[in-house]
């Protein structure tokens, strides 16, 4: 029965079908239970029988008083008995079939520093890549990242001004931008141009001004002789005019004084036409 009993233990370890599983487990119990039956009917018999020497009756006390366990523990080359075993075994196998995994794998966690494990033993950067090269993270972050949060986050830990001037081409960024604009039309509806204009020292901006480059810029677009002979010319006329005006009431001042002294008949001392057509008919 003992004999019995061990080679239906060692199979039990061998099968890997869970039917042969139940098959040696039922012989192994079998053995058990019959060893334990012929142990009780030795120890019957020597306890009825009167002439069984006192050397065996202690051996039969003895027999129920051994621990198997600590036998083996002391006895048996545990390390060769697992190696033959696992030899035979597809130990990867009889784990999945026969090991609750996840009582395991709580248990192990909650023996371990799991985290400081992972950072000494796990190849972080190859997990993660291979992580990424699975997943489209773009799609992922949009998802489930509440991107409000991480911006606000984000501003508040940076001197976005410092990031802006250090890392922005706001050359291209204004450029962009009048680009899109009517300048004029916003500097007209959002501008005070009358406060502009007050604001101005206009002294400064004649002293400013090339005036002798604008001069000679007008001087070269008009014909400036002309405009003086044609000014000159109109004075002088209004002055032989005024002349000649004048030495005619004189003229007729004494013509009538004259006509006074010595009683003459009237004469008709009129000019023809009006004063200002003598320039007109001495010039023609």
């Amino acid at each position: 029965a003992v004999d019995q009993r061990a080679i239906a233990a060692r199979n039990l370890v061998l099968v890997t079908k869970d039917e042969d599983l139940q098959v040696e487990k039922k012989i192994v119990t079998d053995a058990q239970a019959a060893v334990a039956r012929h142990l009780k009917r030795l120890d019957e018999l020597v306890e009825r029988d009167p002439n069984v020497p006192e050397e065996v009756r202690r051996m039969t006390r003895a027999i129920d008083e051994i621990d198997i366990t600590e036998i083996v523990l002391r006895r048996v080359d545990l390390r060769r008995v697992v190696e033959g075993a696992l030899d035979e075994l597809d130990l990867t196998q009889v784990v999945l079939e026969r090991v609750d995994l996840r009582r395991v794998i709580e248990g192990a966690l909650d023996e371990l520093d799991l985290t400081q494990l992972v950072l000494e033993r796990v190849d972080l950067r190859r997990v993660i890549e291979s992580a990424l090269n699975e997943l489209d993270l773009t799609q992922l972050v949009l998802e489930r990242v509440d991107l409000g949060r991480v911006i606000a986050g984000a501003l508040d830990q940076v001197d976005l001004t410092q990031v802006v001037l250090e890392r922005v081409d706001l050359r291209r960024v204004i450029n962009a931008a009048l680009d899109e604009m009517d300048l004029t039309r916003v500097v007209i509806e959002r501008v005070d141009l009358d406060a502009v204009v007050d604001a101005v020292e206009m002294e400064a901006v004649i002293d400013k001004l090339p005036i002798v480059d604008i001069a000679e810029y007008v001087i070269e677009q008009v014909d400036l002789p002309q405009i003086i002979r044609q000014s000159t010319g109109g004075v002088a006329a209004d002055a032989v005019d005024a002349v000649r005006i004048g030495s005619y009431r004189v003229d007729t001042s004494v013509a009538r004084m004259i006509d006074r002294v010595l009683p003459r008949r009237g004469r008709d001392l009129e000019a023809p036409g009006d004063p200002e057509s003598l320039s007109g008919s001495e010039e023609s």
